[in-house]
């Protein structure tokens, strides 16, 4: 239990594991743990354990009767102990199995030298020494494979042949010269454990584990440091078993039955493992046959296999029922419900909840209704002090609701209400805890799985309600991904403080109302409250005063009412009015120039407040970019972002309730003209889908490209019925009413879209399975009341009936066809989502902000150098913000940005700054012709080079560019001038030019100070150039929008801004920028992980909604990003994107290109093969080939070369068979391909085929065998060799490329005469294939001149291994980032780009392409730990102790596993602590004494006091009495260094008269900042002998420690007694602290007491008084605006005033007692900088003092050991 509670002190060392190191035990070291030897098969004898048995109380022993023999322990206290069992013979290591034989190939069988010789080349490699482990022996291997001899040398890679043995010029480089055995695996269903070894050319011979043994026995230590082992603690000897440890019985425990017992499954095994272990020894001592010893050693070496793993290949699973297989020892470890994913990982938790979840629109956003009965079940703990006393007492004495479950005293009894009968009689304690019921108000973590983002698991505010169901505030159930048709959620209640404090400070509802995924509100206003927002600022929409009055009820937020829309006859408010009187202070502009105060009300305009103009709809309240979600979250907080929210959906449920809202059967009933328009586009369609097949049967359609004429008619046909129900939905939409209900909620977003109410009232539309119209089922039909070949619309799919009419049975079945899809969609691709999302966490979960400004992985390796390029968090920006001046021309910009003035003449034109400029400004500028030309013409330059590097950096998409930005400028413009009631027309601006860009500047360059950087000195001195480029490219295009938007003419011109209202919009611009900032330790690879993985599963939904009607390819979805995640080097649809050069571009040169590219053989363009017997070579049988026979014949043709053959051939000597293809004509003269060059393909692939072709269609070719032969069945030779001609002879294209089609792209290219680019672009045509060869296309498509027509520059494959293999891995990470945006694109998922950019670097940051799967993952640099916990546990594991490595538990999964603090967020770094003063701690228990104790809580203890008890005069000697009589007891208490900081920050010693005057000569003008650190010494040896602290305070909350020095824990004060809030100081007390707001909590604990005005001590100092222990706070930020009391209190309670001071007059005023004890406070105004090191005077203290730690000893790199880097 947590939650405060006092537990027991543990008088173990508490440390954090900093690194786990793997090895594999030898046999010595397994006997050296081991406590006894196992030779007995036995378990218990005459119900005891037998000795020596595999139960040896020497092990421990599970059952309580019997103590173990080794510690003298009962259970459970006894933890086990290790025993060893002797094996006969070696065996083989099943989890290593694969290792041994990766080394039993690169050593030589003979004497067990490495393959490899020591001078190879390798060794001297850098990148091959890098390599380690595995990995290592990986590469080794491959070097070794071809190694027939010991230390031969030779090329292998070359192909060179080793020379023989016995050679005369056989080069060695050590070893023996023996001949290599060759070593495999046997092959079979269960193989076994042994290999075949055997020589070339003879018979395999088996090798089992001794064999191997003798062979690693020899094997040097050198050599198994070559082979990546470390034989200090791993040699290869050790991967063989000789020695197997027995666990306890802790492990495998028995189950006692009276005085029966039953043996765990492992027990049962270990005894089987003995019994053949003693068999196998017996048979070898008795010389027993060969035969008979293997067949006992492979019964050995099973058991011990299955022992190990029983899930493997090698071995039959062993059994131990029929029906159930042992767990073996890997079955425990691996797999979701294993020792690490099942119990270390993760775990089942205590004070939850699970229920269904229903809506109620009466709770708040951040609410959740809660159960009467589970709010009795689950507690809250909270300790008893005198101010929840009395509720705490009246909570346990009640025995219903609200009431207590638990008591836990302060010495640790537990009470359970539940049994106590008089509950009147309980009197509570300060210190007690009551776990009492969960109430209103409390705070709880609220879950539904599958938990796939982060708002997937949100805290929410208690509101217990009658019933049994969760109730949800139906805006939530977006990012939970929820509905209410019976999903059910968890509720957790937190038990400790810490916990609370992050949820109420990062997990609530209203933090979490902006996603990172999408840069955009993940919550808005849904449903029945968007609907009743749309109805409500209906411009129809009137009110009376009654309702008004009524709907104010519900507001807390207004002050009067509001003067109404109209007065007479009687009072009426609009809507619009209402809907104000909810919106908090904001400026929404969201207008169409068409639309501006229309009569459709179209255009939204929102000012300070106020709804002016529109309806509210989804895009304006719902969750979208740019919505009034993301503008008040932006601009005024996430709370005023819930109570808005609450305030609407209030509003507008009462709105509904006196209106009312339903939808019936009139609604949907098309009027008479709808019915006829939808019946015109029916049959306008149905003339065309006729039109369409006539063309088809005429031949006269027209292909498309890369299609065939089937597919050009299926797919013009499926977008002629797509685009019948498109224009029907529009059309029964425009024609309904505007009062149609249902129209109501499509229009407004609530519900629907035109689909919907088309298929109710109209028709349901084509029905379409992956993504083409119903196909034929039955026999060329689809349905077989259907004609055969029936291609017509009704046959394939299409439904012409709506709902409300009724479906035919066809059409029923074809529409069950297309919904069906999406149920087989989702169904089987739900687990795919679910793994993908599990993938995506482990390659990401390491990688973070770090504190220098990158994004590195928990090994510290750079992934990123700016997070996101811009260093900004993905939930601070915004998204569509138009950046224009990428469009803008010359002209535009001039007339925009530059001024009336001549620049080469240094000339200023009369008509400057028109009516936009003051004359004061205009007079200014005129002075200095010269400079403000210049100065001007500087700015101009500089605008000129933003729309040229714009134009760079920036993606242009057609119509507008829309940015993600962290801040909106253009609405915090609007802001300004609302503010300050500036922009009129008619008023110049009175600001200067020269101001404007003077400021924008300097805010340029400010905003690189809120970007962290290492080797920085002060604000804007970089040390290091890199770091300044990388700042400097962080912030380059918000720079470029700020320049664009605060440009001085249109500041001036536009905006007609003043200086105050330019001065607020830098200061905002500044603000908001630095909030989006991200901050160090922020999790950036979880956040990618989960916006890449949660959209996925959305990607197989899209199906399921859109059933049989959405004509996306689900393909493209879930199965496109496991390529692309997965790096598959065979893809399914392999691409190009052929871009040609500016001459090819063309419409018809792209089409000629297509042939060049497009691959295509003799088989391509073959329609029929015949084989016939035609015996006369002259004549033909076919009358349609003589023609074209006898001219190929005709001897006047023949060259003199050709004669003497072609009269054998005619003599006899040819085959009477021939074969005859016909070809495509079409296709042939599409290609553009000639006859005789096709003739001399073949001839050239096929030599002894005699050729005829025809020259003119029908093109036929006829091929001949040239000799006959009578024996050969020549009909069976034609099948084997045609198709090999038909697929060989290559007449046109690349191979690899199946088609090619030209397609249109968009570019974007200025005009030369104007440097405008149009913002529809321009059009050219591209080449887009099926199939892909990258590197022939690049440099081998030539034209008939050899010229390359491929702009190779842009050029790109769509399969990602080839680009890395051509291009390179930047332009292969850069074609992955966009084909994984694509894949999203395809479905309409939008992800902030910042989220793909890091999982592609992390995929690419080791500079090679890493998978994320198993393969990838497993091969990282990633340690063991976090290897283990995501896939193949066992062998991880195994390897990991094979090799010897060492996890630095750095990461995230590490931590989790040893139970440490993970290192994320402000556990990224570590804290530097001073030991000694930890002593003095106070626990949280101290704090709950009652007020006339002596407390840090009520009284400071750290006061300092005169004449203190008696006690505390001692507490030096007592303490040290506390610590000798510890360590007498056997404790061990070491003694903590004197000091942390390492020498160069040490201080010398410095009195108190020079403290004085050191303090006293500062100048008081240097100001206290958030950038000084202000350090004193602390010296005890300065306080007087009658200043002590009290003793108790420095014991801590250590009983032992109290009691030992004779102290009560709790100290009494005298009776009468009070303690003075502020020491009597009669000299000066120097004390050192530092203060580092960046560090320090936001909450104050400073006392807001304010002394007079006209008292001596009114200093604006302050009195410091915690409220909450050193151990556990730390002190509040100084606020020097807070004036604080000096005096100090009497007994009588007046303020006194302190003694004299001297300070008080020349100097910085006195020092206060702040914090703990023996520190000392001076008031930090005003302070100056700490003098540097070598001049700091320091001190040494006999008594423990605050660690003096300044502001640079909190360095994240900074060890105490090793001192500052």
């Amino acid at each position: 239990m947590s939650g405060g509670f006092a537990l027991p002190v543990s008088m173990c060392d508490t440390e954090r594991a900093s690194r786990v190191e793997f090895e594999l035990m030898s046999a010595n070291v397994v006997k050296q743990i081991a406590v006894c030897a196992v030779t007995e098969a036995k378990s218990y004898v005459d119900g005891r354990p037998s000795p020596n048995g595999i139960s040896d109380l020497r092990m421990g022993s599970t059952d309580s009767e019997f103590i173990c023999e080794t510690c003298n322990m009962a259970h459970p206290h006894c933890p086990g102990h290790f025993g060893y069992l002797e094996l006969a013979e070696p065996l083989f290591n099943i989890g290593v199995f694969d290792i041994v034989v990766q080394v039993v190939r690169c050593v030589c069988k003979s004497c067990g030298a490495l393959l490899l010789p020591q001078d190879d080349d390798i060794w001297k490699d850098a990148a091959f020494e890098r390599t380690a482990g595995h990995n290592r022996l990986r590469e080794i291997v491959k070097m070794c494979g071809n190694k027939k001899v010991c230390g031969e040398r030779g090329n292998v890679d070359s192909g060179e042949a080793p020379q023989q043995q016995g050679g005369s010029d056989l080069l060695l480089a050590r070893g023996c010269g023996a001949v290599q055995i060759k070593i495999k695996r046997p092959q079979g269903i269960y193989p076994k454990l042994v290999l075949d070894a055997a020589l070339e050319n003879e018979q395999n011979v088996r090798w089992v584990a001794e064999d191997v043994f003798k062979v690693f026995d020899k094997i040097t230590d050198d050599d198994a440091r070559r082979m990546g082992f470390n034989p200090a603690k791993t040699h290869p000897r050790d991967l063989l078993i000789r020695v197997l440890p027995v666990p306890p019985p802790q492990v495998r425990p028995g189950v006692s039955f009276g005085a029966a017992r039953s043996d765990n499954e492992l027990s049962h095994k270990l005894i089987n493992i003995i019994k053949a272990n003693q068999r196998l020894a017996l048979d070898k001592e008795a010389g027993a046959s060969r035969e008979g010893i293997h067949e006992v050693r492979e019964v050995l070496q099973e058991h011990v296999a299955t022992y190990f793993h029983n899930s493997s290949t090698f071995y039959k699973p062993a059994k131990l029922t029929q029906n159930a297989n042992l767990k073996s020892l890997s079955e425990r470890l691996k797999g979701k419900h294993g020792r690490l994913r099942g119990y270390l990982m993760g775990k089942r938790v205590d004070f939850s909840a699970r229920t269904v979840i229903t809506g109620d629109p009466n709770i708040d956003v951040d609410e959740v209704g809660v159960p009467q009965s589970v709010a009795m079940t689950l507690t809250v703990p909270e300790r008893v002090c005198v101010a929840n006393k009395k509720r705490l007492s009246e909570a346990v004495q009640s025995p219903s609701y609200p009431g207590a479950n638990y008591i836990i005293t302060a010495n640790g009894v537990v009470k359970r209400l539940a049994y106590v009968k008089d509950r009147s009689s309980i009197s509570l304690q300060v210190g007690d805890v009551v776990e009492r019921h969960v109430l209103n108000g409390d705070v709880v973590l609220f879950n539904r799985q599958p938990t796939l983002h982060r708002m997937s698991m949100m805290g929410h505010r208690v509101r217990v309600l009658p019933f049994n169901t969760f109730r949800l505030n139906l805006s939530c159930t977006t990012p939970y991904n929820a509905d209410f048709d019976g999903d059910e959620m968890n509720l957790h209640v937190p038990q400790s403080l810490l916990t609370k404090a992050e949820l109420q400070e990062i997990m609530m509802v209203p933090k979490n109302f902006v996603s990172p995924n999408k840069s955009a509100p993940c919550m808005g206003i849904v449903q029945d409250s968007l609907l009743g927002c749309y109805k409500l600022t209906d411009k129809e929409t009137f009110l009376d005063k009654h309702f008004v009055q009524h709907v104010l009820m519900w507001i807390d937020r207004w002050s009067d009412l509001p003067v109404p829309a109209i007065l007479k006859p009687y009072p009426l408010w609009t809507g619009k009015q209402v809907f104000s009187l909810v919106l908090p202070e904001v400026t929404v502009i969201n207008m169409d120039p068409k639309h501006v105060f229309s009569a459709d009300d179209k255009a939204l305009i929102i000012r300070r407040g106020e709804l002016i103009s529109g309806m509210v709809k989804k895009g304006i309240v719902g969750a979208s970019a740019g919505s009034l979600i993301n503008v008040i979250f932006n601009e005024k907080g996430s709370d005023e972002v819930a109570r808005f929210i609450n305030y609407v959906q209030r509003v507008t449920a009462n709105f509904l309730y006196h209106t009312a809202f339903s939808v019936g059967v009139q609604d949907t009933v098309a009027d008479k003209a709808t019915l006829e328009h939808i019946n015109h586009v029916l049959e306008r369609t149905r003339k065309r889908v006729s039109r369409i097949a006539s063309k088809a049967n005429e031949g006269t359609l027209k292909r498309k490209t890369g299609m065939t004429l089937l597919q050009s008619f299926e797919k013009e046909v499926n977008s002629e019925l797509n685009t019948c129900r498109e224009d029907a939905a529009k059309k029964a939409l425009s024609n309904v009413r505007r009062t149609n209900n249902f129209k109501n909620m499509i229009e407004c977003g609530s519900k629907g879209s035109e689909l919907n109410i088309c298929q109710i009232t109209v028709m349901v539309g084509q029905q379409n399975v992956n993504g083409n119209r119903i196909n034929f089922g039955f026999r060329r039909r689809t349905l077989p009341h259907f004609m055969q070949d029936d291609y017509g619309e009704v046959s394939r799919g299409m439904v012409n009936r709506g709902y409300l009419e009724g479906l035919t049975p066809p059409e029923f079945y074809f529409h069950t066809m297309g919904g069906r899809e999406g149920l087989i969609d989702t169904a089987c691709k739900t687990a795919d989502t679910g793994y993908l999302q599990r993938k995506l966490i482990k390659a990401l979960e390491d990688i973070h902000a770090a504190y220098d400004g990158s994004v590195r992985n928990a090994h510290q390796e750079v992934v990123q150098f700016v997070y996101g390029e811009d260093g900004l968090d993905g939930s601070k920006i915004e998204q569509n913000q138009t950046v224009d001046i990428v469009w803008q021309s010359d002209a535009q910009m001039k007339d925009r940005y530059q001024y009336e003035y001549d620049a080469e003449a240094k000339r200023i034109f009369d008509d400057l700054g028109q009516d936009y400029m003051s004359s004061r400004v205009k007079k200014l500028i005129r002075s200095d012709v010269m400079t403000s030309v210049e100065a001007l013409e500087q700015e101009f330059a500089q605008l000129m080079r933003d729309r040229e590097d714009s134009r760079k950096w920036i993606e242009l998409q057609p119509k507008s560019v829309k940015l993600c930005l962290p801040v909106n400028v253009s609405r915090l413009i609007d802001n300004a001038k609302a503010a300050f009631e500036v922009g009129r027309q008619s008023t110049p601006s009175t600001l200067s030019p020269f101001q404007v860009i003077t400021a924008v500047n300097k805010l340029v360059n400010d905003l690189k100070q809120f970007h962290p950087s290492q080797g920085r000195r002060g604000a804007r001195e970089y040390l290091d150039m890199h770091n300044e480029q990388r700042v400097a490219s962080a912030i380059k295009l918000f720079s470029l929008h700020l320049r664009t938007q605060l440009a001085s003419k249109v500041v001036l011109q536009k905006h007609r801004m003043t200086e105050k209202s330019f001065e607020f919009l830098l200061g905002e611009i500044r603000l908001k920028y630095l909030q989006s900032v991200i901050q160090p330790g922020e999790m950036i690879g979880a956040i990618a992980a989960q916006s890449c993985g949660e959209p996925a599963t959305q990607m197989t939904l899209n199906t399921f909604h859109n059933a049989g009607i959405s004509s996306k390819n689900v393909t493209l979805g879930v199965p496109r990003l496991q390529e692309l995640l997965n790096v598959s080097k065979t893809q399914r649809n392999s691409s190009m994107l052929i871009t040609l050069i500016p001459e090819w571009s063309v419409k018809r040169k792209c089409e000629e290109a297509v042939h060049m590219v497009e691959f295509c053989t003799l088989e391509t363009v073959t329609k029929r093969l015949q084989i016939m017997y035609d015996p006369d070579i002259r004549d033909t049988i076919v009358a349609e080939d003589r023609k074209f026979v006898e001219e190929e014949w005709d001897e006047d043709l023949w060259g003199d070369d050709e004669k003497e053959q072609r009269e054998g051939w005619l003599h006899g000597g040819a085959s009477p068979w021939l074969v005859r293809l016909v070809l495509d004509d079409v296709m042939f003269l599409d290609k553009k391909l000639a006859v005789a060059d096709v003739k001399r393909l073949i001839r050239e692939k096929a030599e002894d085929f005699i050729v005829e072709a025809s020259r003119s269609p029908p093109h036929v070719i006829r091929l001949r065998l040239k000799k006959h032969s009578a024996i050969a069945d020549v009909v069976t030779q034609l099948k084997e060799q045609v198709p090999t001609i038909l697929t060989s002879v290559q007449l046109a294209g690349v191979p690899g490329v199946k088609k090619v089609m030209s397609t249109e792209v968009v570019v974007f290219n200025p005009n030369r005469d104007t440097q405008a680019i149009s913002p529809d672009g321009d059009k050219i045509y591209c080449l887009d294939t099926e199939g892909t060869a990258l590197r022939v296309v690049m440099g081998s498509v030539l034209d008939h001149k050899g010229n390359v027509i491929v702009d190779d520059t842009r050029t790109a494959s769509n399969n990602i291994p080839e680009v890395y293999r051509v291009l390179g891995l930047e332009a292969a990470r850069k074609k992955l980032f966009l084909e994984m945006r694509a894949a999203y694109m395809a479905y309409g998922v939008v992800i902030n780009y910042r989220h793909y950019s890091v999982l592609v670097d992390a995929m690419c940051h080791g500079g090679y392409l890493m998978a994320v799967n198993r393969t990838g993952i497993n091969r990282s640099s990633a340690g063991a730990l976090m290897r283990c916990s995501f896939e193949e546990t066992v062998k991880v594991l195994m390897g990991a102790a094979a090799f010897a490595e060492s996890d630095p538990v750095q990461g995230v999964s590490a931590n989790i596993l040893l139970g440490n603090q993970a290192r994320i967020g402000t556990g990224l770094f570590d804290l530097v602590l001073n030991h000694r003063e930890l002593i003095g701690a106070v626990d949280q228990s101290r704090a709950v004494g009652v007020p006339d104790r002596v407390t840090l809580y009520h009284n400071p203890s750290s006061v300092i006091v005169h004449n203190p008890p008696p006690v505390a005069a001692n507490i030096e000697r007592r303490f040290d009495a506390a610590l000798r009589d510890i360590k007498q007891r056997g404790g061990d208490v070491p003694e903590p260094p004197a000091s942390l900081l390492p020498p160069q920050y040490s201080m010398p010693p410095m009195s108190p008269d020079a403290s004085a005057a050191y303090f006293a000569a500062q100048p008081p003008s240097v100001p206290f900042s958030a950038h000084s650190s202000a350090v004193y010494p602390l010296s005890r040896s300065a306080l007087p002998d009658d200043w002590v602290q009290p003793a108790a305070s420095h014991l801590g909350n250590n009983p032992l420690l109290q009691r030992a020095a004779g102290l009560d824990p709790r100290p009494q004060v005298p009776r009468g007694a009070q303690r003075s809030s502020v020491a009597p100081l009669s000299q000066p007390i120097p004390a050192r602290i530092d203060f580092e707001p960046a560090m320090l909590p936001s909450t104050g604990y400073i006392s807001q007491t304010t002394a007079s005005a006209d008292s001596p001590v009114h200093h604006g100092g302050g009195h410091f008084d915690r409220t909450g222990g050193p151990a556990t706070s730390a002190p509040a930020p100084f606020d020097p605006t807070v004036a604080m009391p000096w005096g100090a209190a009497s007994a009588g309670g007046a303020i006194l005033p302190p003694p004299f001071n001297p300070y008080a007059a020349a100097g910085p005023p006195p020092f206060v007692q702040v914090g703990f004890p023996g520190f000392l406070a001076r008031p930090p105004a005003p302070f100056m900088p700490p003098p540097p090191p070598a001049a700091r005077p320091t001190v040494r203290s006999t008594h423990s003092s605050v660690a003096s730690i300044s502001s640079h000893d909190f360095s994240p790199a900074y060890d105490d050991a090793r001192g500052p880097p």
